[in-house]
């Protein structure tokens, strides 16, 4: 049960599955979502992932995609208490940090660990390095990315024939138990005293794939299933083969025929 709240208006920014469960959650608990910022690559249909833009439109939740979020006019005119960054593709500005430093808290949901893997694509390169855990943190935003005192963790282990899709769809569900547990805590602004101290080491990773997101056929065959697992997702470009001059994609069908001439490769 949600306690009674001090914080009344909440914005979101960002979408996919984490996002639209959170706003479907708040709209049940009727938690008064003023304002959803959706990601700027939702075009308002459900493809790879739900769309952020659908669901406000079925809720009636007002929602906008402008092309960046840098005036502080959202929050003057929509007066949040709590801004939630949830699956966000956008950078939030110093001037909003700045502003709801005074007004109320911005709160984000990373999926990893942090501080290890800050920055992008966590899942991918948690794979590619072999890691035995992962997990996802619920933390503040500050003006360094991923960086805000931590709220709180939910940690799990990596499976052996993990993927970047399957540890994505992981981390959607943890990190959504993760927020309706912090949530009371939130509203009635006492998640502060909550802070965890982590022992993880520090990492931050780029906008980038491992070996530029093309396969070494002269790697091992654990490195190589390493590889494919950690960069496929369904939906988008699967790793690439260089084979003389030419730059093959393999898509979803090919890593599974793949995978059996591997094999069959290294008997």
């Amino acid at each position: 049960m949600v306690i009674k709240s001090q914080i009344h208006r909440v914005i979101i920014i960002g979408g996919k599955y984490l996002g639209c469960s959170v706003l479907q959650y708040l709209h049940t608990k009727k938690i008064n979502v003023v304002l959803v910022i959706s990601r700027n690559d939702d075009n308002g249909t459900d493809d790879i992932f739900p769309s952020m833009i659908k669901l406000c439109r079925s809720l009636g939740v007002e929602h906008q995609k402008p092309a960046n979020i840098n005036s502080l006019n959202y929050l003057k005119n929509y007066k949040p208490d709590l801004i939630l960054s949830l699956e966000n593709n956008r950078i939030i500005p110093s001037s909003w940090i700045n502003y709801m430093k005074r007004h109320g808290q911005i709160i984000n949901m990373h999926f990893s660990p942090l501080p290890a893997y800050a920055g992008y694509w966590p899942e991918m390169w948690s794979i590619w390095n072999n890691e035995k855990n992962f997990g996802v943190t619920l933390h503040h935003v500050s003006e360094k990315i991923d960086g805000g005192e931590i709220i709180d963790q939910k940690l799990f282990k990596i499976s052996k024939n993990e993927t970047r899709k399957t540890l994505y769809m992981k981390s959607f569900k943890n990190s959504f138990q993760l927020f309706k547990k912090n949530l009371d805590a939130i509203l009635a602004k006492k998640n502060s005293k909550k802070i965890r101290k982590v022992k993880f080491t520090k990492s931050y990773f780029r906008r980038e794939l491992p070996n530029k997101g093309i396969l070494n056929l002269s790697w091992s065959k654990s490195k190589q299933e390493r590889f494919i697992r950690s960069i496929s997702f369904p939906g988008y470009p699967g790793p690439k083969v260089k084979i003389g001059k030419y730059k093959y994609t393999l898509i979803e069908s090919d890593i599974e025929f793949y995978k059996k001439i591997m094999i069959k490769a290294y008997e």
